[in-house]
């Protein structure tokens, strides 16, 4: 799980790969085998994208210390097939949204 909260709060997260929205906050349940992508937008505010990066785990490691090879690499290959030997970076994110600037029209005032 990682907490995904925006300030100000309300705005639309989509995820990427996978196309799931939600609204902040909301505490986002996130594939592991992949690296996230969070693109944060709001009415009025400027986009802002965060990418969370999966890094190799404490639990893939542990597998190197089953004394048989067959279970370290059962053990290997399962934790990354399903992501489970992968954990994500950072685990909680805040985005401080900038407020989008006013459209100025170039052309003067007609009179």
């Amino acid at each position: 799980m990682v907490q995904v909260d925006s300030n100000p709060q309300g705005a639309t997260v989509e995820i990427q790969p996978g196309g799931r929205h939600f609204e902040t906050p909301e505490k986002a349940l996130l594939t592991r085998r992949y690296d996230q992508t969070l693109r944060f937008e709001k009415k009025g505010y400027r986009p802002q994208t965060i990418v969370i990066k999966r890094k190799a785990s404490s639990g893939l490691f542990r597998n190197i210390v089953w004394i048989h090879p067959v279970g370290w690499i059962i053990g290997v290959i399962v934790d990354l097939s399903t992501g489970s030997g992968y954990d994500l970076e950072p685990d909680a994110v805040t985005v401080d949204l900038e407020p989008a600037l006013p459209r100025v029209d170039p052309s003067p005032p007609s009179s």
